[in-house]
């Protein structure tokens, strides 16, 4: 009868303890939710600034292999111009929790209207990388914001020539908190 009670007594804690392993494995890693926001400074003279993307990636601290991971795709629209003090939300995306470093928006294609006609643009680089530190936490919203200066993206190179050159810095928010309103400029 006791060596009964013993095995059982065994068979419990073995469970427990295989229990405590598996919650403590970081392999266990739960998940967090990002949201993507992009927000404008009204470029001077410029009615309309479409950017379409093919996606949005992060990266991961300390991933030595350096690989990027998609948080949203393909098409992602939006006008600068509308997106003057206000956030305006891409996507949302869940991702493993832990620290994250970089934003980087892929654009393919650029549509700028000056005083309601589109003129031809040219974009330097195609590939835009912003850097910060972004916390994921399990079961908590982080939100990002794309915060590009209009004034300084768009540079009106003479009659029916624009470039676009992003300047933009990366807003963070707390993780579980609202990302605050960015304020317009005149």
């Amino acid at each position: 009868m006791r060596k009964g009670f013993y095995a059982l007594g065994l068979l419990i804690l073995s469970v427990l303890v295989l229990s405590f392993v598996a919650c403590a494995s970081p392999s266990s890693a739960g998940s967090g939710t990002i949201r993507v926001y992009v927000t404008d400074a009204v470029p001077t003279g410029v009615t309309a600034v479409e950017i379409k993307a093919s996606d949005v990636q992060v990266h991961k601290a300390g991933d030595a292999d350096g690989q990027w991971i998609t948080v949203l795709t393909s098409p992602l629209l939006f006008d600068l111009v509308k997106a003057s003090g206000v956030n305006v939300l891409l996507g949302t995306s869940n991702l493993t929790a832990g620290n994250y470093t970089q934003v980087r928006l892929n654009i393919t294609d650029v549509k700028v209207t000056v005083a309601g006609k589109q003129v031809q643009e040219t974009v330097p680089s195609t590939e835009l990388k912003l850097v910060g530190n972004i916390t994921i936490e399990e079961g908590k919203q982080t939100s990002v914001s794309l915060d590009f200066d209009g004034n300084k993206s768009v540079v009106l190179e003479g009659q029916d020539r624009v470039s676009l050159k992003p300047v933009a810095k990366l807003v963070v928010g707390q993780p579980g908190a609202t990302l605050a309103t960015p304020t317009a400029t005149p």
